[in-house]
């Protein structure tokens, strides 16, 4: 958008009430404005026609939103039959493999473990595992996906398991030999 004034301030309400109709919460609502103009501002060169100013203006916003929102999303932990905790009516097939959850996690390369222990047995956000660990969002979420996939690799080569159509386990049967948990 070449030589044209914007009005910022013009812009300011109508994003703030569409931004808040999606959060709920005015703090968060007005972080988000924040940053929507500041980068409008930044990015106001790419504007091609300036017809679709607010067209454009609603569409960072969206995007905003959906960041927000992936960025603040909670990660679900692991069942308590998996993190290591004594079951109290879990089945015996499950009992039995909560037992081989943690040296798992322990022969997981250093990175990878740091990320499943923080996300999985405690707890945490991606988010808060990313501030943790010193990585960006996405870094944090990659880490924890691919020690839950080698997780499950050793899990798979380890034992034969018999999952139900919903994912869930319904019995197991060691391979031989292993000496994994």
């Amino acid at each position: 958008m070449k030589n044209t004034t914007v009005n910022w301030h013009a812009y300011r309400s109508n994003l703030y009430a569409f931004i808040l109709k999606r959060v709920g919460s005015a703090t968060v609502a007005e972080d988000i404005v924040q940053d929507v103009l500041l980068k409008a501002y930044k990015s106001q060169d790419t504007l091609q026609d300036s017809g679709k100013l607010r067209k454009w203006f609603f569409q960072i916003a969206r995007n905003a939103v959906i960041d927000y929102y992936r960025t603040h999303r909670k990660t679900e932990p692991l069942p308590h039959a998996f993190a290591g905790d004594e079951p109290t009516t879990q089945n015996n097939t499950e009992h039995e493999l909560t037992a081989c959850l943690k040296p798992f996690i322990k022969k997981l390369p250093e990175p990878y473990q740091k990320a499943i222990i923080l996300s999985e047995l405690e707890g945490l956000t991606q988010q808060e595992v990313a501030s943790l660990l010193g990585l960006s969002h996405s870094g944090a979420k990659s880490r924890i996906q691919r020690g839950r996939e080698i997780l499950e690799g050793m899990f798979f080569k380890c034992c034969k398991i018999e999952l139900d159509s919903r994912g869930s386990l319904m019995e197991y049967k060691p391979n031989q030999p292993c000496n994994n948990c």
